[in-house]
């Protein structure tokens, strides 16, 4: 890389530079997996983390309601369950400490994951539109490197990479119950985003006491977007009293990415199947298990040949219940187990996630308004590396209905 000339007026400057650097810069540009120390986070492999489309309820029982609960767009049968319609709000903030090699760092994403809105249209059809984080990278990390030069000296380089940006679902769906115990739901998707990616470098003399730094910083930013579509269906069924299960799935079409007008590469969005089954035969109850399956490695084409994306499968399992009353209102709890693999690689190996979640939500006037609380413990480790990561989640949802 020709801009690796940076210091055109020294004649150790070529040798001097890095070639780390450049082989970073194309890796973070193209979506490839970087070593954990220059990505940041075991969760941020790849092109990012997938906050799992959780609605703060679902949230809040590790995912396992995420199939049935009518603000997550993940079945859009359950759009149904909306009821007279509303509009949700999340706030998920996450902080992250990831160890390696006796070290330790920890960092903080905020998200703005899921908005939601849904409308009766007629007795018995409810339409509603969400966009939620499909993938987040969001990290910035730096370090510094003391080399000694051939003709003696020293020089320290600091090396920070850096991304931020999320691909994003766009789905537009409606649900139709033509009986008190089907619903049956179709969506269309458009998957849409940007990272905003960049690799800087700073070279500086350590013997050198002046304030003035002779030598020019490396910078290379670059902005990708993503450009995508995909449909979903699914169906919600009551076969017997106080049991209800639920099936949908979704198929991808074709993803882009592109550099301002110019396209890099295309894959497709992966492909995904999930069920639950909920049990509601214990008044004030819901007990649920979910497991859903999604074709990640259908990515791979988007990055470099080192992106290594795998299919996965997550497994849940939580519950709804009645809490203590506050004043007149009945407190709503939750709590829930997860398991998945993530989808990239970090060093060549998958990434398992083992989650534990607990929440409430407080109705107010008159169930019109809804505050959803979700707190998410997180740990994160892949095999034949020395890495693990321990993150928390917290989940602050706002419904409000007419």
């Amino acid at each position: 890389m020709t801009r690796l000339a940076l210091f055109d007026h020294f004649r150790f400057v070529r040798s001097c530079a890095p070639a780390r650097i450049a082989a970073a810069t194309a890796a973070l540009l193209a979506g490839a997996p970087l070593s954990l120390r220059a990505q940041g986070t075991l969760s941020d492999q790849g092109f990012g983390y997938p906050p799992g489309q959780l609605s703060t309820r679902a949230l809040g029982s590790a995912g396992a309601l995420g199939e049935t609960d009518a603000a997550s767009p993940i079945n859009p049968a359950s759009l149904a369950s909306w009821g007279r319609g509303g509009i949700f709000f999340q706030f998920a903030p996450e902080f992250t400490e990831i160890s390696s090699g006796g070290q330790s760092d920890r960092t903080t994403s905020t998200r703005f994951p899921l908005v939601a809105a849904a409308m009766r249209v007629r007795s018995n059809v409810t339409a509603g539109i969400s966009s939620s984080t499909f993938l987040e990278r969001n990290f910035t990390t730096s370090s510094t490197v003391e080399q000694t030069l051939p003709g003696g000296g020293r020089i320290n380089t600091t090396t920070t990479l850096a991304s931020s940006g999320a691909a994003n679902d766009v789905r537009l769906g409606a649900a139709w119950s033509p009986r008190r115990t089907i619903s049956v739901g179709l969506a269309a998707h458009a998957f849409t985003g940007r990272n905003r990616v960049s690799v800087s470098a700073t070279i500086a003399d350590p013997d050198d006491t002046s304030t003035t730094n002779p030598f020019s910083p490396l910078n290379e930013t670059r902005t990708l977007s993503f450009s995508g579509i995909g449909v979903s269906g699914g169906v919600q069924v009551r076969p017997v009293r106080g049991l209800l299960v639920a099936l949908s799935g979704r198929h991808g079409g074709t993803l882009r990415l592109s550099a301002g007008d110019t396209l890099i590469s295309r894959a497709r969005v992966p492909d995904r199947a999930g069920a639950a089954l909920l049990f509601e035969g214990i008044p004030g109850a819901l007990l649920t298990a979910r497991v859903n399956w999604e074709q990640w490695s259908s990515l791979e084409g988007l990055g470099s040949s080192a992106t290594r994306a795998f299919d996965a499968t997550e497994y849940s399992a939580g519950a709804d219940v009645a809490g203590p009353r506050v004043g007149s209102r009945v407190l709503l709890l939750r709590l829930g187990a997860r398991s998945r693999t993530l989808p990239f690689a970090a060093v060549g190996a998958k990434v398992r996630e083992t989650a534990y979640a607990g929440g409430f939500g407080i109705p107010l006037a008159g169930d019109r308004t809804v505050i959803d609380f979700a707190a998410q413990r997180a740990t994160r480790s892949a095999s034949g590396t020395n890495a693990s990561e321990r993150a928390w989640t917290l989940g602050f949802g706002l419904t409000v209905r007419p």
